[in-house]
C-alpha cells in the first residue's frame, strides 16, 4: 500500500501475510514539487512491475518529469 503526503510517497510493503509498517520512499510527489496541487501529477500514480521481478515499482508524473521508485 502506498500513500501521498505533503512530503511525499510513503509505502508499507507486504511480508507475506500483512504488511510492515509504511516508510518513506520519495519526495518526487510532494508538495515542494507542486505535486500536491496538481492532480495531473498525483493523479497518474501507478504500480506496475516493469522488471517482472513479480514486485511493483510506483511510477507518475512530478514536476521534474516522469519517475518510478522501488
Amino acid at each position: 500500500m502506498c500513500g501521498r503526503s505533503a512530503g511525499g510517497l510513503s509505502c508499507a510493503l507486504s511480508n507475506g501475510s500483512t504488511c510492515n509498517p509504511y516508510s518513506f520512499w520519495t519526495s518526487d510527489y510532494g508538495d515542494p514539487g507542486g505535486s500536491g496541487s496538481a492532480e495531473f501529477y498525483w493523479g497518474t500514480l501507478g504500480y506496475p512491475d516493469l522488471d517482472r521481478d513479480g514486485k511493483q515499482e510506483v511510477c507518475g508524473r512530478a514536476s521534474g518529469g516522469f519517475f518510478c521508485a522501488r
